[in-house]
């Protein structure tokens, strides 16, 4: 008797289990199966299941300055932890507006109209002691 294939099944299984729901600056792509491991301060840009795309720029700059601003603060207030946590948040930002505008020049982007939800929310930074 032979083995069915079930690489469809399979297939299906795992495109069911992702979990594409809209978050701050993009959408999750995480699987049900897995606990989503964001805290507050590194929320979705330390993810690597978080995706985004261009219409999402204005949030991500946005977010940048804002985190930039509390590293600022953190630091003339000699909170060196603070710094850091908005540090390694700023540089995550700032990858991923890398990503989304470099697309825009390798002709991989998708057009504007044809991205998801829409849904505009901003992120918020790290502002502990």
């Amino acid at each position: 008797m032979a083995v069915p294939d079930l690489s469809g099944v399979e297939w299906l299984a795992e495109k069911i289990g992702r979990r594409l729901h809209a978050v701050a600056g993009g959408w999750c792509g995480r699987h049900v199966a897995r606990p989503c491991p964001k805290t507050a301060a590194a929320g979705c840009y330390l993810c690597e299941d978080f995706h985004t795309d261009r219409q999402f720029l204005p949030i991500h700059l946005d977010t940048l300055a804002c985190t930039r601003e509390l590293q600022a603060r953190a630091a003339a207030a000699a909170r060196s932890r603070a710094v850091g946590i908005n540090e390694r948040l700023a540089t995550a930002i700032e990858h991923v507006i890398t990503r989304i505008t470099d697309q825009d020049h390798d002709g991989l982007a998708p057009p504007a109209n044809e991205s998801g939800s829409g849904h505009q929310a901003t992120g918020q930074a790290a502002d502990a002691g």
